[in-house]
């Protein structure tokens, strides 16, 4: 059945309404994700798009529409986490962490070993995994049932299944690493068996189509696994309420001096306030909607600074299990910014914490009588007797 768009019935949907936040395109047909992107962008120039692409073609398409478009390719997501577990073990514990990877831990480092690799089946998974292994100086070896593209560097091709020949042509006993790639889950669980009985000391990765055979791939115990609709989801979500973590993660990532002391620092730190626990990605905005108390102090010509906010409305003294990660102001991003940062009317914060922290957070925000104690340190009388009785002997 053709799922049918139009501009009616985006329309309809409250595209041009002004609580739209946010359009997401992720039906199974590309062409319909690129005219759904379109449609919407003539129709609200201001709304953010998130679309699922994994053709080059659309996304550079999509990437001319204007606005704040993010396009959501599984398979190059998947790459660049390749790469960071390769190159920064740390980012890559942060960001299966921050993601809610099962069983990730802040100290789960999972670093594929360099050397020979196999990669079976060379599709679009396929493909970018060989682009982040040749970059970091790895030789790789790809079996696939369809001829070679001549363009991509690959130092063995075996044209054929994945079977103990192709895998002996391709050099599984002196390889260090095997990915099954297969749009097939039963092709890849036997190709991780087949690469086991040849080679007991792999480092495997394995893709899941089918969230179905959970099982089946937890029982594989595969040193990391892929399963492009989940990645897909995450990433959605993420993007929907934490847009700010695209440039935070550029950020750590940027290969600049401190940076890997930053993110050291940053762990320890999250460790310390939130532990076991699990994290909650928060993005606050300041606006008399969401943050009333702040704005209401800031047009009255007070200074509310970042470090007020995050104490314990409880004892101003104690700092709640939080870590800011990001502030947008004025169309900048201030990453790990100061506790003596002050806040601005429009300005956006988003921060990792305890579910109880977040909401002690936004209960402090909210309310001014909390914020006036975390600013000051006293209690603003309550009421009109003791606001009262406050200004008459206050003076005497």
């Amino acid at each position: 059945m053709q799922m049918l768009v139009s501009r009616d019935s985006l329309l309809e949907a409250g595209v041009r309404s002004a609580n739209c936040q946010a359009v997401v395109c992720i039906t199974n047909n590309e062409e319909v994700n690129l005219k759904i992107s379109a449609i919407v962008r003539l129709l609200n120039p201001k709304t953010r798009i998130i679309t699922m692409s994994k053709v080059d073609d659309f996304e550079e398409t999509l990437s001319t529409l204007g606005g704040e478009v993010h396009i959501v390719d599984p398979f190059k997501t998947f790459a660049r986490v390749l790469n960071a577990s390769i190159n920064n073990t740390a980012f890559y514990a942060l960001n299966n962490w921050l993601v809610g990877d099962k069983c990730a831990t802040l100290d789960s480092y999972v670093q594929p070993p360099l050397g020979g690799w196999i990669i079976c089946g060379y599709g679009r998974m396929g493909l970018e995994a060989n682009r982040v292994l040749t970059k970091n100086g790895v030789k790789t070896a790809v079996i696939d049932p369809h001829s070679r593209r001549k363009e991509e560097e690959i130092d063995t091709y075996v044209i054929g299944h994945v079977n103990a020949k192709t895998l002996s042509q391709a050099g599984i006993h002196e390889a260090v690493g095997l990915l099954a790639a297969d749009a097939d889950d039963g092709h890849n669980l036997g190709t991780l068996l087949n690469a086991r009985c040849l080679n007991s000391n792999l480092f495997t990765i394995v893709r899941q189509n089918s969230h179905e055979n959970e099982v089946a791939f937890s029982e594989a115990n595969a040193d990391m696994i892929m399963q492009p609709t989940l990645v897909t989801a995450r990433k959605i979500l993420l993007l929907l309420i934490a847009p700010l973590l695209k440039p935070f993660f550029r950020y750590l990532l940027a290969k600049k001096s401190g940076r890997e002391e930053i993110l050291k620092n940053l762990l320890v730190l999250l460790r310390e306030k939130i532990g076991n626990q699990k994290p909650c990605l928060v993005t606050i905005d300041f606006n008399s909607e969401k943050s009333s108390a702040v704005i209401q102090a800031l047009d009255e010509g007070e200074e509310v600074l970042l470090g007020h906010i995050i104490s314990d409305p409880r004892n101003r003294d104690v700092e709640l299990d939080l870590a800011p990660f990001v502030i947008k102001s004025c169309g900048k991003e201030i990453v790990l910014p100061a506790k003596d940062y002050k806040i601005l009317e429009g300005d956006q914060l988003l921060f990792c914490g305890t579910s109880t922290s977040k909401y002690l957070l936004k209960s402090s925000i909210n309310s001014e009588y909390t914020l006036y104690y975390l600013r000051t340190g006293q209690y603003k009388p309550m009421g009109y007797f003791m606001q009262w009785y406050e200004r008459r002997f206050s003076k005497a």
